[in-house]
């Protein structure tokens, strides 16, 4: 009787083949935010702005935003916090409660860039830009927004 009650998982994951997986996710998001980080240096052109672009994630990995950037060649400040995310064409992943929380704090300066690796050598390849996304995302029906995990915890 009881398996008629429990979800039955429509794949068997070993623990080397989930090692083997986020060991991939892994990859292709430091290929994705260095593809980011050079894709913000062709796009701000004044010099001293380009020089000071900084991919955060490799200094503080909870910082909620992975490469810190600037909105226009005039900016005298950081004003464009980038979250990276490798993607493929379906355009899905997996966003933190922190970073969304970090682009609550932030609003218009907070972007998400959807990169799929598949065409990060095609000359004309721009990635996804998604300004404000705790608005523009969690907010429209274009996203279908899932939760995956829980944090339970007795009261």
């Amino acid at each position: 009787i009881l398996p008629r009650f429990c979800k039955k998982s429509a794949t068997t994951l070993t623990l080397e083949q989930l090692k083997a997986r986020l060991e991939a996710y892994s990859v292709a998001g430091a290929q994705a935010e260095n593809f980011v980080l050079e894709y913000e240096k062709r796009r701000i052109h004044n010099p001293a702005l380009k020089r000071t672009i900084k991919q955060i994630s490799e200094i503080d990995v909870c910082a909620g935003y992975d490469i810190l950037s600037y909105e226009t060649d005039a900016s005298v400040c950081y004003d464009r916090f980038i979250e990276v995310k490798a993607v493929s064409r379906n355009l899905n992943f997996f966003w933190s409660k922190n970073e969304l929380e970090i682009a609550k704090l932030q609003g218009e300066k907070y972007y998400l860039y959807l990169v799929d690796l598949s065409r990060v050598k095609d000359e004309d390849y721009h990635p996804v830009m998604i300004p404000n996304p705790a608005l523009s995302v969690m907010s429209s029906s274009d996203w279908l927004v899932e939760p995956e995990s829980y944090h339970i915890q007795k009261i």
